[in-house]
């Protein structure tokens, strides 16, 4: 689920950053650019997916 989510996030960032890119007449290179930036909120959304070892530990 939280793959599948973080992909998600990806492919939404990703998209709407090359179609504002066409829309406004950039260039390839920024285009490319938020395709590696989408790569950053996926990362965020994938990572939090990941047990730390801690939720378990009562003080």
């Amino acid at each position: 689920m939280r793959t599948t989510l973080a992909v998600g996030v990806g492919l939404v960032v990703a998209l709407a950053g090359v179609a504002s890119t066409m829309t406004t007449g950039g260039e390839l290179s920024e285009a490319i650019m938020w395709v590696v930036f989408a790569m950053v909120p996926a990362a965020i959304v994938a990572l939090g997916g990941i047990p730390s070892g801690y939720s378990h530990d009562r003080d």
